[in-house]
């Protein structure tokens, strides 16, 4: 089970990436200048592709002398990891789902494009910031679906946290570029769990 699971992780984060830049070429036609940004998201890029860097390595040494998460009984090992590979499958179809609603000011750095528009539909009008919901609930089914301490301790634990910082940066900007329909979104929608309108952004 453990190789089904580990390829078909592999396979859906290949497929997922592929098509995530079919959607950034398909847009890209509709490129708009950016106006402003916030250039702390270099500096958070930075620590989420070490994080990831040191889980890989880290992840191949752990399977190696079989540090698990979960215990070793069956079924219930068994039924943990299969709803953890459901939970990634759908977290990576709401990631997709996200970044097509986006459309054209989706942007990989914290900007403002020029004549920028809140994006209120699909997704949009669940939570603010369904991308990193469905990034964060990813790794979490991963963790369940690899039964694997180390990818608990080096993605699902510090990995979110950093996407909460991008978050902080991200409505920071908003609300001093955009004040009056960013402040209305805040408090139409939640941040980034349903049912939690906490305005700071969670």
């Amino acid at each position: 089970m453990d190789r089904f699971i580990n390829l078909y992780i592999l396979f859906f984060l290949i497929l997922g990436n592929i098509l995530f830049g079919i959607f950034n070429r398909k847009f890209s036609s509709e490129d708009i200048p950016i106006i402003k940004k916030d250039k702390s998201y270099r500096t958070l890029h930075a620590i989420r592709f070490s994080l990831l860097f040191i889980w890989a390595v880290a992840f191949f040494l752990a399977e190696l002398y079989r540090l698990k998460l979960l215990p070793q009984t069956e079924p219930t090992r068994t039924y943990i990891r299969i709803f953890g590979l459901i939970f990634f499958t759908l977290a990576g179809l709401w990631i997709l789902w996200s970044r097509w609603s986006l459309g054209k000011w989706f942007s990989t750095k914290f900007a403002i494009k020029k004549g920028h528009q809140i994006i209120k539909s699909g997704p949009y009008r669940i939570v603010r910031h369904p991308i990193y919901l469905g990034l964060t609930l990813s790794i979490w089914g991963a963790t369940l679906a690899l039964n694997s301490l180390i990818t608990l301790i080096i993605l699902a634990i510090p990995f979110p946290i950093t996407l909460y910082l991008n978050i902080k940066a991200e409505e920071k900007l908003f609300l001093k570029e955009m004040p009056s329909e960013y402040q209305k979104y805040q408090q139409e929608v939640p941040g980034l769990f349903p049912f939690f309108k906490n305005r700071a952004g969670t």
